[in-house]
């Protein structure tokens, strides 16, 4: 089909659902408004920066710096298109509000779209496009999951012995309570959620796959 050009090496590439209409109004987003964000895959690399590119057009479409990075090293987005997250090689997982970052400029940078224009009832907050860092790994991020509904983000690195942490997207927060220093990970390569988050199954160096039940979701 085609080639698609990165300024840097690759390091990770995911495809992004559209933005739903509820999605973009729910973060801060006029209700009603068509859907957004067709089409593409996110990309980021070695230039420290996140590229969303078309796939209809094949050509990049937004190119904004991952803040705070320098070499990126795993991408994700989640299912609503709301929300992708950026890992590097410093061990930060930034989680972005993807409308935001989209109408953000081309270096993150200020709003291409003003408040004023978007309607008043939008907060300052909700134009910020970074919406946390995570610094609980301190080695390279190795990979970063969205659950089906996008409220839970997985955080993984290989380097490190039981480095991996969920983060409760709506909170901002990262789960204290589990994995604990008594969950013997092991050295994490590998973390998927099933198709409905009933189960985290994490893979490790030794080669054994461990399965754990979330019991906040019902189904598999």
């Amino acid at each position: 089909m085609g080639n698609l050009k990165l300024n840097g090496s690759v390091s990770s590439v995911a495809f992004a659902p559209p933005v739903t209409s509820d999605a973009a109004a729910g973060a801060g987003g006029p209700s009603g408004q068509s859907t957004t964000g067709e089409h593409q895959m996110l990309a980021t690399g070695s230039d420290g920066e996140i590229y969303h590119f078309d796939l209809r057009t094949m050509r990049c479409v937004h190119r904004g710096a991952d803040e705070g990075c320098v070499n990126g090293t795993a991408i994700a987005a989640s299912s609503d298109g709301r929300h992708f997250a950026a890992g590097s090689d410093s061990g930060v997982v930034n989680l972005y509000d993807r409308p935001a970052f989209l109408r953000s400029g081309p270096f993150g940078g200020s709003s291409i779209t003003s408040p004023s224009a978007a309607g008043a009832s939008r907060s300052r907050e909700s134009e910020k496009p970074l919406q946390r860092a995570f610094m609980n790994l301190t080695t390279e991020v190795d990979a970063v999951s969205f659950n089906h509904d996008g409220r839970i983000l997985a955080l993984s690195s290989r380097e490190q012995r039981d480095s991996l942490r969920l983060v409760h997207v709506p909170s901002r927060s990262v789960f204290f309570n589990w994995p604990t220093e008594r969950t013997a990970l092991q050295f994490v390569h590998a973390a998927e959620f099933s198709p409905h988050s009933g189960y985290l199954a994490v893979g490790n160096r030794r080669g054994k796959v461990l399965l754990f039940r979330l019991r906040h979701y019902e189904r598999a």
